[in-house]
């Protein structure tokens, strides 16, 4: 019994360390659409109106764009044992498969039947028709997809980006390879949330509360 109890004990501390990391990566992913709606915004702003002159500093906001980008997205690839990431928290829920399990994940929704339906229903998605836990290799299937498609975008921070590297770079990651990224993280960003907090998020696009293009109806020079 006190075996029992702390197994329970360690595995709800586990969980617990897993939703705070979730939403830290959740915090990270929904910044990076956010610049990516900004640039984006800028540009249709830009080619929308033929009086802007060419400028070197639209050359400088793109380089500014992608390497704030392309070191987010490194950061959530990290798998430093002190980092906080969603390589981290991958390989950890894979080294401990057994912590979300159907039991706990139940245990997140009301007790009425239809509640506990929609939670088999929901979990059966990660783990399997009926299984009782998701196995490890579901979750290094997650790892390897995302170590795969950010791989150009990791060579480039580490040997371009964040040092000077001798060995010369031949292929650089395109504007399709950092969407690519964003996109698969925003896709497994609502997959943990769900999974760890029973929280969706469909889209991690921002909701602009105000309008941040008024700051560009008006001459920032004054002649």
């Amino acid at each position: 019994m006190v075996t029992n109890d702390r197994q329970r004990a360690i595995e709800d501390h586990l969980h617990e360390k897993w939703k705070r990391w979730i939403e830290q990566v959740y915090a990270e992913t929904v910044t990076l659409f956010s610049y990516r709606s900004y640039y984006r915004g800028v540009g249709e702003i830009t080619r929308g109106n033929p009086n802007v002159p060419p400028s070197s500093f639209f050359t400088a906001f793109g380089t500014w764009y992608v390497t704030t980008q392309v070191i987010a997205v490194r950061r959530q690839i990290d798998l430093d044992p002190q980092a906080v990431s969603l390589a981290r928290l991958l390989s950890n829920m894979r080294d401990n498969s057994g912590v979300m399990s159907r039991v706990r994940f139940g245990a997140m929704s009301g007790p009425e039947e239809h509640w506990q339906q929609r939670a088999h229903q929901t979990y059966d998605k990660f783990a399997g028709r009926g299984a009782d836990a998701i196995s490890a290799d579901r979750y290094q299937a997650d790892l390897d997809e995302l170590q795969t498609l950010t791989a150009p975008i990791k060579k480039y921070v580490d040997r371009v980006v964040a040092h000077t590297d001798q060995r010369e770079l031949t292929e650089l990651p395109t504007y399709e390879d950092l969407n690519a990224a964003l996109e698969l993280l925003g896709w497994m960003l609502n997959k943990y949330m769900v999974l760890l907090k029973d929280t969706s998020v469909p889209s991690a696009d921002p909701v602009h509360q105000a309008d941040w293009k008024a700051a560009f109806t008006v001459p920032w020079l004054q002649t």
